[in-house]
């Protein structure tokens, strides 16, 4: 599941920016680990993530889960997330 891949690149020390690739083929880019928020529970709907702008201002994005394709650190080779035993049946 995306949302499991989304809170491993969250927890990753050091933090690195990640990407997150939707359906429409958008991309968007979590700059800092508190730019982006997760709602707890093994599948929530929807997640937040703020892109900073100039002049401090913000932008704030409400995604559907279902819609993530893709996560991935620029620079690095994909990693396999192991994925629990209960997502496998």
């Amino acid at each position: 599941m995306m949302i499991d891949r989304i809170r491993q690149a969250v927890r990753n020390e050091p933090f690195r920016p990640f990407n997150v690739r939707l359906a429409d083929g958008s991309v968007h880019t979590v700059t800092h680990r508190e730019f982006i928020a997760i709602p707890p529970g093994r599948r929530p709907r929807d997640l937040v993530f703020f892109v900073e702008r100039q002049g401090g201002e913000y932008e704030t994005h409400w995604i559907n889960a279902m819609l993530v394709l893709d996560v991935s650190v620029p620079g690095e080779m994909d990693v396999a997330v192991p994925v629990a035993e209960e997502e496998q049946e």
